[in-house]
């Protein structure tokens, strides 16, 4: 199942700040964030401001990245909700995979 993504100006505030963040966090560079979500970097350098998200040493040590592959990406989305699920006490991992 291929899933799609939704031009920037169609997604919610919450849902543009989210996969910025995600992105973000996973050492994206602002082009490469503007090109996949079809936006500009102008607006991602804003909006990144905004939510604060510092362009701190520790990610320019570990290397930004150029480009961004849907199936990464996705699997970021996954990931943080798996997480945000665990950490509201919900068993998602069974023992045996452990």
């Amino acid at each position: 199942m291929t899933r799609k993504l939704e031009p920037w100006d169609k997604l919610s505030r919450e849902k543009q700040n989210f996969y910025l963040e995600v992105l973000w966090n996973d050492g994206y560079t602002e082009s490469a964030i503007a090109k996949f979500l079809q936006t500009t970097k102008g607006i991602i350098v804003r909006r990144r401001a905004t939510l604060k998200l510092a362009n701190t040493p520790e990610r320019k040590k570990r290397g930004v990245k150029d480009s961004i592959e849907p199936g990464r990406f996705w699997d970021l989305v996954e990931l943080d909700d798996i997480r945000k699920r665990e950490a509201r006490g919900e068993k998602l991992v069974f023992d045996e995979f452990k």
